[in-house]
């Protein structure tokens, strides 16, 4: 008996049948995986954009505050303590110096 390297003809065609069937089927499982990843990224500024024609914001943000809200709020309050810092009157030990010598510094 001889064997051939070539497979059956047969055999050849079945093996295309499923190479389209799983390219299809990925395809499909592709497209799928992209609708639910798009909607569960815009969802939040949806129903904020919601929220907003219903007038309902203020609401919205009370019910939503997020670690990211938080930090960005100490960060506020921590530049506004070194700007009351940096305006206040305790400058240093050669502050006192530098005031007697060209005065005062004027408030924008």
């Amino acid at each position: 008996m001889v064997t051939s390297l070539i497979p059956e003809p047969k055999l050849l065609w079945a093996r295309i049948k499923m190479s389209r069937g799983f390219a299809a089927a990925g395809v499909g499982l592709a497209t799928v995986l992209g609708v639910l990843s798009a909607y569960s990224t815009f969802r939040p500024e949806l129903e904020k954009q919601k929220a907003e024609q219903l007038g309902k914001l203020d609401e919205f943000r009370s019910q939503h505050a997020t670690n990211d809200n938080v930090i960005s709020q100490a960060i506020s309050s921590d530049l506004k303590e070194a700007r009351e810092q940096v305006r206040g009157e305790s400058k240093g030990f050669a502050w006192g110096i530098r005031q007697a010598i060209w005065g005062r510094p004027k408030d924008n």
